[in-house]
C-alpha cells in the first residue's frame, strides 16, 4: 500500500508505504486499517483538488510514481505503467 503526501502545490513532499503482502495474501480489512493509521498520522490535515506534478519514488528497487515517458509523450503511474496521462492534461486517464 502506497500513500503519496503532497503540498498545496501539488509538489510530491513523501511517500509513506506498507507491504500488505501478494495480491493473493493481501487482507481488505487489515489494509483499510493501516491506510486509516497511515492517514491519522498526518496530524491536521486538508483534502482538496491539487494539480499534481510529476514525481517518482523508489521502493525496494521499484519505481513508483507518475513518471514522464518522453518518447510517448505521456505521463505513466508507476508501477506496471497500466494508467496513463497525456494531452489534453485535463485529469482522464488511459489503461
Amino acid at each position: 500500500m502506497v500513500l503519496y503526501i503532497f503540498d498545496k502545490e501539488g509538489n510530491h513532499i513523501k511517500t509513506n508505504y506498507w507491504f500488505a503482502g501478494v495480491t493473493s495474501q493481501a487482507d481488505p480489512s487489515a489494509m483499510r486499517t493501516k491506510l486509516d493509521e497511515m492517514i491519522a498520522e498526518l496530524g491536521r490535515f486538508e483534502f482538496s483538488d491539487i494539480e499534481v506534478k510529476p514525481f517518482q519514488t523508489v521502493i525496494d528497487g521499484v519505481v513508483f510514481g507518475l513518471v514522464p515517458n518522453e518518447e510517448h509523450e505521456i505521463v505513466e503511474l508507476e508501477p506496471s505503467s497500466t494508467i496513463s496521462f497525456q494531452a489534453p492534461w485535463d485529469g482522464e486517464y488511459y489503461t
